[in-house]
């Protein structure tokens, strides 16, 4: 075992004790499979018996009581009233008979037991067979020889079905007792064995790890030496990569803030003309909306033009219409002044005819009432003649009032109509305007995004010139922290190298070196420019610039 190695003699320290463990798991195995099968029989066979005949016990205590019951009911309330107990007592003793029955199932294939069982079996048939014929008496209200049956045939049977009871619990508790105790020496036996075999892997183990201590102790000495001169070695030059770290982060850090603010600076006129670009779509927006309403005001002014020509026309035509009705009332006129005349004539040629009827006498009576017909006729021809002249007089002067308000309507119309023109000529004037607007102001749009484009370009540009320097600046920090860490490791593992020392050697330990202290960091300063509102780092040279330039919105 000299020259094995510590994994060879840590294996075969444990394969040791691991085997000795294995023989003693084994042994307390046997023990306790053993145990575990007396405890089986325990909890399966006598522990069931026992209950069962505890239970059997009660029944019949129960079934004697009902009995006592049933006599008693009958002898102070009512025979009736016995015979009705007697029922529940018929119940008792089915229950009890199966009780017994069912217990044989629980003594087969124990000839002692057995043979216990069967001088119980045979007890309870006589008591069953007394209890019927006390019921069978009472029943036949016989309640004076019921009773004396009971005392001198069914109480003894029934402490004889008890005595035996009693015999087959005795025999089933004593043989319980025995295997209880036989597990209990099982049990100590076992404790007794692997306490033995316990103290003897323990010994055994003790002797193995004091022979293994003893030739690592050796072998680690003489590493800690080795370890003690590199962890000087590594501390001095750790300590150099470590200063030289700490310079580069400082020139990356101060790198990193001069173009994170140039960054800034950048970030902040693309955002003044991201501002101006919306501004400017803004306009041509509202531009186009304006050249849409005077393009349609044009439209509108056409469309009322064309409709101000119709309603002149139909004027015209109506001023026309009413001229030809007042020529027309002109010619009624005439013709109802000649029915006049006509009606007066017929009414001068009826006075007549009336004249000369009356100088006829009775000869002229006919034909004087025919020419006073002819006058009445005459006259109200007469009246309507003038009537219709004096509505078609009326009609005249209204179609004459017509014909001049259409006059002055179709005036108004075609003053209108002149004024239209002139403010279709303006709106047109105005849309042309409005398109010149809307093209200056898309290419000051179109511009606007090239610049902002271009901006977006420069500014991812920095952004990632900012990124990789701040990846340097990190990369440097890491390095100096790990190089800083080396050279606390370095100091923790000599004294480590000496605590090891010491715990070879005993004592404090030769060589024991205290662990370095860390030199801290000088932190990179972030770049703390003040933002916009819309997020964006904005560099003070930019602020004055700012504050002189108005935006749009703003």
């Amino acid at each position: 075992m000299k020259n094995w190695t510590i994994r060879k003699r840590v294996i075969f320290g444990f394969a040791l004790v691991i085997g000795l463990s294995i023989v003693i798991g084994l042994f307390a195995i046997n023990r306790i499979s053993g145990l575990k099968s007396d405890i089986d029989d325990i909890a399966t066979n006598w522990t069931p018996s026992v209950n069962a005949l505890t239970k059997i016990e009660s029944q019949v205590g129960t079934l004697r009581r009902e009995n006592l019951l049933m006599l008693l009911t009958a002898a102070t309330v009512s025979i009736d009233a016995g015979q009705e107990v007697s029922k529940k007592v018929v119940q008792e003793e089915a229950d009890l008979a199966k009780m017994i029955a069912d217990y044989k199932t629980l003594v087969e294939g124990d000839t002692g037991e057995m043979k216990l069982y069967e001088e119980m079996a045979a007890t309870s048939k006589p008591y069953f067979d007394a209890i019927n014929e006390v019921s069978a008496l009472l029943r036949s209200g016989q309640l004076s020889a019921a009773e004396e049956l009971r005392a001198k045939k069914a109480s003894p049977a029934g402490n004889a079905l008890v005595k035996a009871i009693d015999a087959e619990v005795e025999f089933n508790q004593s043989h319980l007792t025995n295997q209880a105790n036989l597990s209990n020496k099982v049990a100590s036996m076992a404790v007794m064995g692997i306490g033995i075999g316990l103290g003897v892997s323990v010994g055994l183990a003790l002797l193995i790890g004091i022979a293994i201590v003893s030739g690592v102790n050796l072998s680690l000495n003489r590493i800690g030496e080795i370890l003690k001169g590199s962890s000087s070695q590594v501390a001095s030059s750790s300590g150099q990569v470590s200063s030289s770290s700490q310079s580069l982060a400082e020139g990356a850090s101060q790198q990193a803030a001069s173009i994170e603010e140039t960054s800034a600076s950048i970030e902040e006129i693309s955002s003044m003309t991201r501002k101006n670009a919306e501004s400017a779509d803004h306009a041509r927006t509202i531009s186009a909306e304006t050249r849409n309403a005077a393009e349609q005001g044009v439209a509108r002014t056409h469309e009322m033009k064309t409709a101000t020509q119709a309603i002149l026309t139909a004027s015209r035509e109506m001023g026309s219409a009413i001229q030809d009705i007042k020529k027309s009332s002109d010619d009624v006129s005439k013709i109802i002044k000649t029915i006049d005349e006509i009606a007066f004539q017929t009414n001068i040629l009826a006075l007549n005819a009336a004249v000369e009827a009356a100088r006829a006498g009775e000869a002229g009576a006919g034909f004087a009432v025919v020419a006073e017909e002819v006058r009445s006729l005459a006259q109200r021809s007469a009246n309507a003649a003038k009537e219709t002249a004096r509505m078609i007089e009326a009609s005249a002067a209204q179609s004459l009032r017509g014909v001049e308000v259409n006059t002055q309507v179709s005036m108004r119309i075609d003053e209108i109509s002149r004024k239209s023109e002139g403010v279709a000529q303006s709106l047109e004037e105005i849309v042309g305007r409005v398109r010149e607007v809307d093209e200056l102001v898309s290419s000051i749009a179109m511009a606007s995004k090239e610049q902002s484009t271009g901006l977006t370009q420069i500014t991812i540009a920095i952004e990632q010139m900012d990124k990789v320097t701040q990846s340097t600046a990190a990369a440097a920090e890491e390095t100096s922290a790990a190089a800083q860490e080396m050279n606390n490791q370095a100091g923790e593992m000599e004294g480590a190298v000496g605590s090891l020392m010491g715990l070879i050697n005993g004592g404090a330990g030769t060589g024991a070196v205290p662990v370095r202290q860390a030199i801290p960091l000088p932190s990179r300063p972030a770049a703390s420019l003040p933002k916009n509102s819309h997020g964006v780092r904005q560099s003070p040279r930019l602020t004055a610039v700012k504050a002189s330039i108005p935006f749009q919105g703003e």
